[in-house]
This record gives C-alpha cells, structure tokens and sequence, in this order.
C-alpha cells in the first residue's frame, strides 16, 4: 500500500477497495489506524490492533516505501516484468505474418490475447491477490503450451484431424511437447505446483491458515508479501516460456533471425542464454535467500517450493 497522489495538501492512502485522502500534517500512527481501519474491513478482521500489527505497521506511508523486504522484491521483479512484456510485444509486433497457415493463424491469435492476461495479472499483483493472480499465470502457461501443440500442424493436418483427435491433440492441460523442447525448465513440477494453488490443493492449505496467539483463532491470510513476490516470480519465468514459444512456433515468419532458440542441423533447440531467465534466476536466488531468512525466524513458517526451476 502507498500514497499514490497528492491533492493539495491531501495524500490518498488505500487498501483493497477503499482509500481516503489524509492531510499531510497528519502523523503516522494517525495515518496508520486510518489504513488500518479500511484494511480490516476489507480482509474481515474484527480487531483493527491485530490488522494493524499484521499488516501495516510495516510500512512508511510518509513516503509510500514499504519496509519488507519481499515488497521491495516484488517492486523490482515488477518493474522487470513490465520491462520484458514490453519488449516480447514489440519484437511480436515486428513480425511480418506472411503465407500464414491455420496453425500460425492460431498462434498469433493466441500470443496476442495473452496481453489482456499479462494486464490483469499486473493488476491483481498490484492488490496483492495470490490465488486469482495465480489461476491466471497457468491459463497463460496453457495457452503457450496449445501453441507449442499446434504449431507444426499443417493445414491438411488440421482439416483432416477428427473431432476427437483434435481436442486430444490440442487440450491446452497437454504439456508434452512443450515440457519436451523447454528442457531447461521443469514444466511438469511448474504446471503442478500452479494446479495445487489454483484449485486450493489440500498440500496448499498450510500457507494461508495460521493460529494467532493474540485473538485466539485459526485466521485465514487474504495477502502477504511472500505471496506477491512469489506470484511475480512466477509471472517473470511465464514470459521466459513466453519468448521460446513465440519464436519456436512462429518461426516459419522470423527468417533464421532468432533471439531465443537457435537452429543446428536442421534441429532447432532453446538459447541457454536467455534474458528474461536470466532474471528469474537472479531474483529466484534472492527470493529463496529471504525466505529461508524468514523461515529461521520463524520456526512455523513453511517454505514455499515454486515448481520450475
């Protein structure tokens, strides 16, 4: 949460769907009941002390910095996201889609519409919403691997494929051949572990239940900083699947130029070094650093275990 803009001598301070505009002469601990009160309506928590201890206290709403240290992760992993999706667009729009067939037709439909999904990700990352941001990065890793499942289909392929043959075929939970030429990345154990979360996994439930000693009751936690670091850690390493999957099976209009995959022998394989994944390793080290951080702090924390490697 932050102050997002100014109006005089007024500041905006929010959280979830509320917000009010404070005077600036206001002091923090003002500032902060005040934030508490709308977080504690928005999260349903009865004790605005306890919302307050849990979720506010730990940022300086004087100038809209945050002192954890998984939202300054996620504020830089953020700022690398938008970068990179800027720069997949753009090398995407550069594309000359000539003598287009109906499974390059497909693709470029599809990559284009995932834009709409990046958006809303950003968005829900923004309000620190774990599961819904998370239900979106796999329907995007679905819909890359449809397009790794179609993209070599010729038109007589395609035409000829029974009804039943094609569902099969192209079902987007059909992971094989994308899970065959990204070899880098564990595509099974990511495509599971986005699975558990979405459907709320029994294996899952431990990360957002916890006994709180001070009201005496089993809480559910609605956000945490860990979650929303993770979820754009997850997003960053999408959009590395993202940039393979676009040249690989757009690569009938890209003429050899290849960014992200290369070409040997008439075989064509992934580039090990790839920007995006470089920048997901970067900031996997650093996100398993603070976890590990945070779990020695605290015995009954459970360590995440984000699939794909």
């Amino acid at each position: 949460m932050k102050n997002q803009f100014k109006l005089g001598n007024l500041s905006n301070i929010g959280f979830g769907p509320y917000f009010a505009l404070i005077p600036d002469e206001y002091d923090e601990e003002l500032k902060k009941r005040i934030a508490s009160a709308m977080a504690s309506k928005h999260l349903r928590l009865k004790s605005m002390d306890y919302t307050k201890s849990k979720y506010i206290d730990c940022l300086n709403l004087d100038n809209g910095t945050d002192d954890n240290p998984f939202s300054n992760l996620f504020t830089r992993i953020d700022a690398e996201i938008k970068c990179a999706l800027h720069e997949l667009y753009e090398y995407f729009d550069s594309i000359n889609f000539v003598g287009e067939t109906i499974s390059s037709l497909a693709v470029e439909t599809t990559l284009h519409r995932l834009r709409n999904s990046y958006e809303c990700s950003l968005l829900l990352m923004g309000q620190m919403f774990y599961f819904e941001t998370i239900a979106l990065i796999r329907q995007i890793f679905e819909q890359l691997a449809y397009c790794m499942n179609i993209c070599d289909m010729t038109n007589d392929e395609f035409t000829n494929l029974s009804e039943s043959g094609r569902k099969h075929k192209l079902r987007t939970t059909n992971i094989h051949n994308l899970k065959e030429f990204l070899t880098d990345r564990n595509i099974g154990a990511l495509y599971s572990y986005l699975s558990q979360i979405s459907h709320i996994d029994a294996k899952q439930i431990g990360k957002f239940i916890s006994y709180d000693e001070q009201i005496k009751k089993v809480v559910v936690q609605m956000k945490s900083p860990i979650q929303v670091a993770e979820s754009a850690l997850l997003l960053l390493g999408i959009i590395d699947i993202h940039t393979v999957v676009l040249e690989y099976s757009l690569r009938i209009h890209l003429k050899s130029k290849y960014k992200y995959i290369t070409k040997e022998n008439g075989q064509y394989y992934i580039s090990q070094n790839r920007k995006v994944k470089n920048l997901y390793t970067k900031y996997r080290l650093e996100f398993d650093a603070l976890l590990e951080s945070e779990q020695n702090a605290n015995a009954q924390h459970t360590l995440y275990n984000i699939g794909g490697q």
